[in-house]
């Protein structure tokens, strides 16, 4: 995706996603997530059912990264179905600032904790997470399938120490 001079730091901000990112959106995921990407067709109704907590990183273009949540409206507690980053654009605060915006707008929105499901593996996402105020519960060997086990983890919104209101990258 990117040459050497792609690699810097770009402008950028955060918006919801729309319809027109499914392209970006989809080479981001596949970039990120590899075969545990999630389908076209699936990030399509993403984009129509979770319109507020799915939000990207533009630089006009290309899109950066994503995050999406999901919150009940019956329910206090949310979750975050998806974060990723660009491998090109990781380590310039990209994925911070999207997992801030969105847990500010899930506890604007009632949800007072998250949830969230991650590779053991993935340390850099445990470390993000974990300053954010997530904490581990339990590990399940078998999460997505033989040999896909995922930890889980929570983190309370009503602690204004777990969250970061108005940041941008």
């Amino acid at each position: 995706m990117a040459s050497g001079s792609a690699r810097a730091r770009r402008p950028a901000f955060i918006r919801q996603a729309r319809a027109e990112d499914l392209p970006a959106l989809h080479d981001v995921d596949e970039a990120v997530f590899g075969e545990l990407a999630y389908p076209l067709f699936v990030l399509r109704q993403f984009v129509d059912v979770h319109q507020r907590h799915f939000l990207v990183v533009d630089a006009d273009p290309p899109l950066l990264g994503y995050v999406l949540a999901a919150h009940p409206a019956s329910s206090s507690e949310a979750w975050l179905l998806g974060l990723g980053v660009h491998p090109d654009f990781r380590k310039y605060g990209y994925g911070r600032a999207l997992m801030d915006r969105c847990l500010d707008r899930l506890s604007s929105d009632g949800a007072s904790s998250v949830r969230l499901t991650v590779k053991p593996d993935n340390v850099a996402a445990i470390n993000l997470y974990e300053s954010a105020g997530f904490k581990k519960t339990q590990f399940d060997p078998s999460y997505y399938g033989d040999g896909e086990g995922r930890y889980a983890m929570v983190a309370s919104l009503m602690d204004e120490q777990t969250r970061r209101v108005g940041v941008s990258p």
